[in-house]
């Protein structure tokens, strides 16, 4: 897969070193992580380029850290910021969700009356330093960063906002190791079902096989994305 960058780098007549084409695709991978666009008013731009100045200035430059993995849920997340919740698996209830700290109950997903759980909340944070490890140990392919995503949605540290948190994650680390960015978020509907039967298939049945077809899925993102 690291030819798909050199691909896309043919394609658009790009050179590697070009900076200020690297902070505009992290520019816009970021708001489209977070907001499905890349078009955006001066307050939402403000906040960008603030997650821009972080990621330039500490998450490019280190190691994954379970610092960063806080820091983005945290600046993801409004103050007061409420969610509902499944309560007894029939009601909802609302409860303030605090950006940067790991849940501190069990939860799952109720997908169509099956329960998906996820880690055990006592085990958050020796699960994150796992994934940190198995990735800063790895090779950083496409495959190894697709990993730190479905482990993001395996283990579900915070209450709300794994997804973002995740997404934003992701589309760095790819821009990290010279890859483009998936765009995940701006063509997430066409592919919503496909991607929640995968995450299952990943959780619940084979993590080795959920990985090959998220990755898979991942290609066809980046034809759609660059070569339509």
């Amino acid at each position: 897969m690291k030819e798909v960058y050199q691909r896309l780098v043919s394609h658009f007549g790009l050179p590697k070193d070009n900076e200020k084409h690297f902070f505009n695709l992290t520019y816009s991978a970021l708001s489209i992580a977070i907001y499905g666009t890349s078009e955006l008013n001066k307050t939402k731009e403000r906040y960008i380029l603030f997650l821009c100045k972080f990621a330039f200035e500490n998450f490019f430059k280190e190691n994954l850290k379970k610092e960063h993995i806080l820091f983005f849920h945290k600046a993801s997340i409004p103050k007061n910021y409420k969610s509902f919740f499944l309560k007894n698996g029939k009601t909802s209830e609302i409860k303030k969700v605090i950006g940067g700290e790991f849940r501190k109950i069990n939860t799952y997903l109720d997908l169509k009356g099956h329960k998906i759980w996820f880690v055990d909340y006592r085990t958050i944070d020796e699960e994150i330093d796992k994934m940190i490890k198995t990735y800063n140990n790895s090779e950083k392919t496409i495959t190894d960063i697709s990993r730190v995503f479905l482990e993001g949605f395996r283990i579900h540290p915070f209450m709300d906002g794994n997804g973002r948190t995740f997404r934003i994650i992701f589309d760095l680390l790819l821009l990290k190791n010279n890859f483009y960015p998936s765009l995940f978020n701006l063509i997430y509907n066409k592919y919503k079902i496909n991607f929640i039967k995968i995450i299952n298939y990943y959780i619940m049945v084979d993590e080795k096989k959920g990985l090959e077809m998220f990755v898979k899925n991942i290609e066809d993102i980046y034809k759609f994305s660059y070569f339509s």
